[in-house]
């Protein structure tokens, strides 16, 4: 299913940043620092970020994820009429392929 290839991409990501902490120029954790500050995201080390998602990530379902995109972007359904909020610019980017490692083949996302 599509959620089941975005979760593992999430993984691999979370991951791979747990795998290269080390690596990361300090200029680089310093910006996401600020960024994250000015979001008021919290900041975690890699390591607890990547046992917070696999702990986390099997109790989230695909309706969770509905009501949250419905709340987030709800507003696009009055898109022209007169009710309508000012226009605003959305930019989603998603893969158009996923490789799965057990396999050794891209698959369509």
């Amino acid at each position: 299913s599509e959620m089941k290839r975005y979760v593992d991409a999430m993984l691999k990501d979370v991951e791979k940043g747990a795998a290269e902490h080390d690596t990361v120029p300090s200029e680089d954790h310093l910006n996401f620092i600020m960024t994250s500050d000015v979001f008021d995201h919290v900041v975690m080390h890699p390591e607890q970020s990547h046992d917070a998602f696999k702990e986390v990530m099997p109790s989230i379902t695909m309706e969770q994820v509905h009501v949250a995109a419905k709340w987030m972007l709800g507003f696009m359904g009055y898109y022209g009429k007169a009710t309508a909020p000012p226009p605003t610019a959305i930019v989603v980017c998603t893969p158009t392929q996923v490789y799965e490692e057990h396999t050794g083949q891209w698959k369509p996302f």
